[in-house]
């Protein structure tokens, strides 16, 4: 027993099919083809990480049947994609012909299962839901890739892995490089959870709140943009790392809220802080005194951090 996606009444479906006898790819015209799509695959792949982490939540939290051996499998096919990740490129045929293996794996644990279990939890659902909200949607792999960062983020695991997996083979890791407006992730995220509603995910029941899912987009996004302002401030343009991170500091609120959102905040004021002082423009240096003191006063005394600290040694 297999699946096939189609699209019926202008949505997505999966229906049960029989499992194919053969499998049929020609890796030279792939190889050719637009890489975007290729990239798309990946990302549908490496999703295989969140959906099993969702079987397996399914399988404690509601008893459903799970495989262990159709789940070690789709890991596997994700965890090499993620390894080879900076050698897969365009127009070359070993690439085409490596996610082409991942994905026929993908497809094997799935026939395993007897069902899309092994490849399809909560990112997926993200997925569809987006298909419905967004005005022009990305490919369905893009975003699953886009689900998959922030499913695992909620699942607290290694999401950067998955971010830097997809930067490296070239794939969207945000709302902008979806070419989605930040509002239909948003809507998406808060109607994920109706989809498919058997199938039991991280979501739970209920789904997440708007706000909910503000803060999981916005995390996801503010981090993303720690991590380019550093790169930024690394190669000696400090005034985009400021930039960036003002815009950061600005959309993460103040004041009473989720300890990781408090933490990205003040991580944030102690760079921008040092970078402002630390810039040939004088005049950033009274913003630069502003945002170190905010910084020290929002950030706890206990347990010490190492952030507090800096940012207390920029001020004095």
């Amino acid at each position: 027993q297999s699946g096939a996606s189609l699209t019926k009444g202008g949505e997505k479906v999966g229906l049960a099919a029989p499992t194919p006898i053969a499998v049929i790819m020609d890796t030279g015209i792939i190889a050719e083809s637009p890489f975007r799509l290729l990239a798309a695959g990946c990302g549908d792949i490496i999703s295989n990480l969140t959906a099993v982490r969702d079987w397996a939540l399914a399988r404690n939290l509601r008893n459903e049947y799970y495989s262990s051996y159709a789940a070690a499998l789709s890991e596997l096919a994700a965890r090499l994609v993620m390894q080879d990740a900076a050698n897969i490129k365009p127009r070359l045929e070993e690439s085409a012909w490596f996610v082409c293996k991942a994905l026929v794996s993908s497809g094997v644990a799935m026939s395993i299962a007897g069902s899309s279990r092994p490849a399809s939890g909560s990112e997926h659902k993200f997925s569809h839901a987006l298909d419905r909200i967004a005005k022009k949607p990305a490919l369905h792999g893009e975003q699953c890739g886009v689900g998959t960062i922030m499913m695992m983020y909620l699942h607290g695991g290694k999401w950067e892995e998955v971010r830097d997996a997809l930067l490296a083979i070239g794939a969207p890791t945000t709302a902008r490089a979806l070419g989605v407006t930040d509002q239909e992730v948003i809507d998406a995220l808060v109607h994920a959870h109706e989809i498919a509603k058997e199938r039991y995910t991280i979501l739970g029941d209920t789904g997440l709140t708007e706000e909910a899912a503000e803060r999981l987009a916005g995390m996801t996004r503010g981090k993303l943009g720690l991590k380019s302002a550093l790169a930024a401030a690394a190669s000696g343009d400090v005034p985009r790392a400021v930039h960036l991170l003002r815009r950061i500091r600005d959309r993460v609120p103040s004041g009473a809220g989720p300890a990781e959102s408090a933490e990205l905040r003040c991580r944030v004021g102690e760079r921008l802080a040092y970078h402002l002082l630390q810039s040939e423009n004088t005049q950033w240096y009274a913003e630069a005194l502003d945002v170190a003191a905010a910084t020290v006063r929002e950030t706890l005394d206990e347990p010490p951090t190492w952030y507090r600290a800096r940012a207390m040694a920029t001020y004095a």
